[in-house]
């Protein structure tokens, strides 16, 4: 846990990297960061994080900065199979980093994002499950800007919001299955939406400090 101070978590910038992994037995999520408090992860792999209800691995009501991570094995009870960040929490950053095999029994098979600053930056997002009616992202009552990201062949794909949850309409270069988009266009500042076949291959180590997943076509 987290509470009222600055937390860094960083392993090496080269492979192999650490990976940070749950019991099975214990059940556990890896981290709850309380509110007033601040948590950064850099080139690390977290895995096997079980939350009874929010974030798998990384419940957030504080703030977080994520960098050059891997989030995969996560599973959340009801909401952010791999990282829950709090509606009203002052900031979420995540950027260089992959999310794969994560799961949730409702809704944000991949991540719930509530935080006032939400910025999500040269990502990916695949192969993520939640309910038939959920998505693999949530967004309540943030705008968050999307940048550079592939986030595809989810099941389901979309993103899931709540009163002013939405993309920022600067997000750019993206990548994205089919289902809502909240804001993303087509065509629209380099957006390609509605992909089902974005031709990945499998989580593996790529070059870098954790297992990524690369294009095969």
């Amino acid at each position: 846990e987290v509470y009222q101070t600055i937390v860094t978590i960083q392993g090496p910038a080269s492979g192999p990297g650490i990976t940070l992994a749950v019991d099975p037995a214990a059940q556990r999520r890896h981290l709850y960061v309380y509110p007033n408090s601040s948590l950064t992860l850099a080139n690390l792999t977290l895995t096997g994080g079980v939350g009874d209800a929010f974030g798998g691995s990384v419940w957030c009501q504080g703030s977080l900065s994520v960098s050059n991570c891997t989030f995969t094995g996560n599973s959340a009870g009801q909401e952010g199979g791999a990282i829950q960040s709090w509606g009203g929490s002052p900031w979420l950053s995540i950027v260089n980093s992959t999310f794969t095999g994560n799961t949730s029994a409702d809704y944000a098979s991949a991540i719930g994002a509530g935080a006032v600053q939400v910025t999500l930056d040269h990502l990916t997002i695949a192969n993520n499950t939640a309910s038939a009616s959920g998505a693999v992202l949530w967004l309540y009552n943030t705008v968050a800007g999307l940048t550079n990201s592939l986030i595809a062949g989810n099941s389901p794909d979309g993103v899931q919001t709540y009163g002013s949850g939405a993309f920022a309409p600067t997000s750019a270069n993206n990548l994205v299955g089919v289902g809502n988009w909240a804001g993303l266009a087509n065509g629209v500042n380099g957006n390609l939406v509605g992909v089902t076949n974005p031709g990945l291959g499998a989580l593996a180590a790529n070059g870098g400090s954790t297992p990524t997943i690369a294009l095969v076509r």
